[in-house]
This record gives structure tokens, sequence and C-alpha cells, in this order.
């Protein structure tokens, strides 16, 4: 929520299944903006509350989980990983909020989660912070 780390500081800024643990997801994503340089790239992945069971379904097969476990670890995955988890529209919210383009926010085909990918414009005024 709160990066220690100078503004402009990263041509990369990472997340992978971290999101849904944020208390404000709106200033940890505005953080890593911040820290962010200039033409560098910001990638989010995490859960989301919207998954179908049969999104959940693909996710636990492309990870290659064996099938006799199919059944049990597919409801605990729903229960304490995508139920828990926050819906697509808020990070939708977010990059608008953020005024990041449109598409920033995706949903790849098959899968319970949600991409949050952008590149930070190179003229340091093109996205405003609005925190």
């Amino acid at each position: 929520q709160a990066l220690p780390f100078p503004d402009h500081s990263f041509d990369i800024v990472f997340s992978l299944g971290s999101v849904k643990h944020w208390p404000e997801p709106l200033q940890g994503i505005a953080e890593c903006w911040r820290v962010l340089k200039p033409g560098g790239e910001l990638l989010l992945t995490d859960a989301t509350s919207d998954a179908t069971r049969e999104q959940v379904t693909s996710f636990y097969r492309l990870a290659r989980f064996p099938s006799l476990l199919e059944r049990p670890v597919t409801a605990f995955l729903d229960r304490l990983m995508f139920r828990p988890a926050r819906p697509l529209e808020t990070y939708e919210q977010i990059a608008a909020q953020l005024k990041m383009p449109p598409g920033t926010v995706t949903l790849p085909p098959d899968l319970p989660v949600f991409l949050f990918r952008t590149q930070k414009p190179v003229r340091s005024d093109a996205v405003q912070n609005i925190l």
C-alpha cells in the first residue's frame, strides 16, 4: 500500500496472486503505477470472484493436477481462492479511476483470473495520479 521506493524506480511491476489480499487495491495499484518508470509495464494477475465452476475446472486441468482429486480440490479452490477475491468490475473501475488505457483489464478465456496489464506512457503527464 506504501512502497518504500522513489517514483519511477522500476521497468516492470509484477504481482501474481496477491492483489486479492490488498486491503485497498486502488491505493496498491496506484503505488505500483507510481514506482513504474515511463515506458515500463505493469502486470497484475489474480483470482476473480466472478469465476464460474467451468473456469475453476479449466484452471485445475491446466495445472495438470490429478483427475482423481478434481472435485474436492476445485471445490476447495473455489471456496478459499476465488470466492474471497474481488469481482472483475473492481479492477475495471480502478483502471478507469487511474485513467489507464481501455483494455488494461481483461479476463483470459476459460480461466478464473483477471489480467491487469498496461504500459506507462513515456510522457509523465499523460496519466494523472489521482491519489
